[in-house]
């Protein structure tokens, strides 16, 4: 079947998101300029690339207000941490994900330990397995066609400094991504995690 997105009202547009998956989770945490912190996750997201080390988020407009607070509190901090999130993380990450009022500490709201980050002024989160420190280069806005289109605004920036647990970097400075137990995101409430992995020999580049 096809569907000719630019008219077609037979499926939701959320199909995507179970499509386009799985999806590495970004558990965004900023801070405001009066100092507040805020924590949310975001599973819009990927490395854009790695030299010069960029990443890139969305945040999708929410319907009871202008802005979300994470993109209130980067557009005025030019900052923020993204924690990767583990099993062990799955359900707190889950519990940021729901509404509340403009400067709610998400740390304090489910009893969440933080810890100072080195580059940036947003904590991170205590424990997480990996934690990119980033500092805005850029925000897009995508704006909606049609009457039922939410838009969003694509946050691209420049990791500034990493944080990795100790015992996810082996002899050879390589990061354990099964020890790591990393979770991705699904279409709906649905989650997965690394499964059977796959290594292939390297291809020679051409001259």
């Amino acid at each position: 079947m096809f569907f000719d997105l630019r008219k077609s009202t037979l499926i939701k547009p959320s199909i995507l998101n179970a499509i386009v998956a799985p999806r590495p989770i970004a558990w965004v945490s900023s801070s405001s300029a009066g100092g507040g912190v805020n924590l949310a996750p975001f599973s819009y997201f990927t490395l854009l690339t790695n030299s010069p080390p960029t990443v890139i988020f969305s945040c999708v407009n929410p319907t009871d207000r202008r802005e979300k607070d994470t993109l209130q509190n980067i557009r005025s901090s030019k900052e923020y941490v993204i924690n990767m999130v583990s099993r062990d993380f799955l359900e707190a990450m889950h519990s940021t994900s729901r509404p509340a009022p403009y400067g709610t500490n998400e740390f304090d709201m489910i009893n969440l330990r933080s810890t100072h980050s080195e580059n940036v002024k947003a904590p991170r989160v205590e424990g997480t397995p990996a934690a990119l420190e980033c500092k805005l280069l850029k925000l897009v806005r995508i704006r909606p066609e049609h009457h039922d289109d939410l838009g969003c605004t694509a946050v691209i920036g420049r990791i500034v400094g990493l944080y990795v647990a100790r015992h996810l970097l082996d002899s050879d400075g390589r990061f354990r991504s099964i020890e790591a137990g990393l979770v991705a995101r699904l279409g709906g409430n649905l989650y997965s995690e690394l499964g059977e992995i796959t290594e292939l020999a390297s291809v020679a580049r051409s001259e």
